[in-house]
């Protein structure tokens, strides 16, 4: 697959995963993790980029995204700048900034966080960790346009209340 390829499969990809996002975030005391990795799939030359979801309710889903690992970097700065679209100014769903915590599996991580708030209560009511296992050459600096674009979502929240 071409690079020109992945870029528009990951735009379809990206879209389904922030739909499960919004799905899951919307439902009621819904924890779990949703993790990025790559895999060799039977029937593909290559390793592929898949993801699978946990739920503490006891759902799994086990998706392959169609995109090969060399270009994870694609998928990957799709997924992320659609979160930050999406979530970055949400009144009762957000993500958090990427951060990385090296540790003994299973306690490391390399992602971000994206939890739902209880408008009653004001509590977290639901809450995801999504974690990058499978990484491009270009993770971090991804990462860090990822960081700079909620940073600046969040900045200009902050000045629209100040205007008020």
């Amino acid at each position: 697959m071409k690079k020109q390829e992945a870029e528009a499969l990951a735009i379809d990809k990206s879209r389904v995963m922030i739909e499960y996002l919004e799905q899951i975030l919307s439902d009621d005391n819904i924890s779990g993790n949703m993790i990025f990795s790559s895999n060799k799939i039977d029937g593909e030359k290559e390793k592929m980029c898949t993801v699978d979801i946990m739920l503490n309710n006891g759902k799994a889903r086990h998706l392959k995204l169609g995109i090969p690992s060399i270009h994870s970097d694609v998928f990957t700065k799709q997924f992320t700048s659609d979160l930050v679209d999406r979530f970055a100014k949400d009144d009762t769903m957000g993500v958090s900034q990427f951060f990385e915590i090296k540790s003994m599996p299973p306690t490391s991580r390399r992602g971000m966080d994206a939890i739902s708030i209880n408008e009653e209560t004001g509590k977290i009511n639901n809450h995801i960790k999504i974690d990058f296992y499978s990484i491009g050459q270009d993770f971090y600096s991804i990462m860090k346009e990822y960081n700079e674009k909620l940073k600046e979502a969040q900045k200009e929240i902050e000045e629209a209340k100040i205007r008020k």
